[in-house]
Parts: structure tokens; C-alpha cells; sequence
């Protein structure tokens, strides 16, 4: 049975608003965690882990944003239904099929993220679909293009710490048949480490999707991103 929850993007981020507060999603997670160690999810109220986990606490993780943050939901349970995220009425559905047309499908062998095949800025890539960054990033300056340099930005990670790309860059994407676009900085020597070294080429995150709807279903492996409206 699907059920819905209103969703919205703010400073950068993919909120749901929840029984219990402001909810991040985040396709780059691996668990849940919520200041009160439960969340209303779907039809249920799950037991999940409370304050944090990985040296993140809800504190440090609001403060980074700029915006209160009561719940983390991670892989662990956003795997569990295929999702509609309806960023033209604001709502994210859950437990609503992928349409066939024009969709693709996404590996999720990597501690189950959605890994997609693209073309990044003209070149063959296998990007990260990572929902909790505000900005993308490429392992390699050769994705980089110099009529698209944006001058470098501030950002964090909850466990890799301040990130301080030194170059940056908005460049073009394909996601399927729909070709979206994203600011992507050149990741510094800590994500390379724990990203590229597994054979990524990206991250790229959720500034995209306004004005869109698109589909994710990271049980059956498929995605959708639909046309801009």
C-alpha cells in the first residue's frame, strides 16, 4: 500500500517531514538513526539507532546544514519500497512501481547505493546517487571542462570531515534519456581514497531533481528520472 510524506529540498538537501521531525534522506547511508530511536515509515514504526552512529550526532549534523535535522533515513529502510519522489507537488510516495518506460536500471552492490552508468560531461562515468550531498564530485579533473568552472565551495561529511574541493565545475549528466545537470568539485585525496578506489568515477546528489519527478527503487534495481516541468 503506498503511503506519502511531504518533501522538499533545503539548503541543499532532501528532507521528508515525519512523525518524528525533519527526516534527511540519504541514498549515501548506510543505517537510520533518529534523535528518539524510532521513525514512522511507510506503514510502520521501526526501532532504529539513536543520536547517531559513525561519529555523527544530530547536533553536529544540524549545525553543518544550517537547519534542524531530527532523523537520518539511510539505506536500510528506504531499500525496503520503491519510491516516487514528486518534486513538482512536493511529495515523496512510497511503495509506487518504477514505470517501465524510460527507466534504467542501477547497481546496488556497493553497501547497496545506486551506482548509475552515465555520461558525465561527455565521458563514460559510474556515478554515486548519493542523496545526503549537496554538491557532486568527480574523481578525476578530466570530467572537468574550463567554460564550466564555477570557482571552489565549502562542504562536510559526517565522517570524512570538511571537504574543500580545489576546483569546480557545473557540468552535464545523463540519467537515462533525461540529461540534468549539477555543480561537481574535484574531490579531495579522502574521498578519492574511499570512493574511487573502488572503481567510481563520481558522486553526484539532489539539486537536479526540483521541477521533476523521478522514480528509485533499489530492491529491483531500476530508476527514472522524468522530464523537467
Amino acid at each position: 500500500m503506498a503511503s506519502s510524506l511531504p518533501l522538499y529540498i533545503l539548503r541543499k538537501h532532501l528532507f521528508v517531514d515525519t512523525a518524528e521531525g525533519r527526516t534527511l534522506i540519504d541514498t549515501g547511508a548506510p543505517y537510520t538513526a533518529s534523535r528518539t530511536g524510532r521513525l514512522s515509515w511507510g506503514d510502520s514504526s521501526h526501532e532504529v539507532r539513536k543520536g547517531g552512529y559513525l561519529g555523527f550526532n544530530f547536533d553536529k549534523l544540524s549545525a553543518n546544514i544550517g537547519a534542524q535535522v531530527d532523523v537520518l533515513v539511510g539505506l536500510d529502510l528506504l531499500s525496503k519500497s520503491a519510491m516516487h519522489f514528486d518534486m513538482v507537488k512536493g511529495t515523496l510516495e512510497l511503495g509506487v512501481a518504477t514505470p517501465a518506460e524510460g527507466s534504467f536500471a542501477i547497481d546496488t552492490g556497493m553497501m547497496g547505493m545506486p551506482v548509475v552508468n552515465t555520461r558525465l560531461n561527455g565521458h563514460a562515468a559510474r556515478a554515486i546517487f548519493d542523496t545526503g550531498a549537496q554538491y557532486g564530485y568527480v574523481m578525476d579533473a578530466k570530467f572537468g571542462d574550463e567554460g564550466f568552472r564555477t570557482g571552489t565551495f565549502k562542504d562536510f561529511h559526517p565522517i570524512m570531515g570538511d571537504l574543500d574541493p580545489t576546483d569546480a565545475w557545473k557540468l552535464p549528466f545523463t540519467l537515462g534519456e533525461e540529461k540534468v545537470e549539477d555543480i561537481f568539485g574535484l574531490a579531495p585525496d579522502v574521498m578519492k581514497l574511499s570512493v574511487g578506489t573502488f572503481g567510481f568515477d563520481a558522486i553526484f546528489g539532489p539539486s537536479w531533481m526540483p521541477g521533476r519527478s523521478t522514480w528509485l527503487d533499489l530492491k529491483g534495481g531500476r530508476m527514472k528520472a522524468g522530464p523537467k516541468k
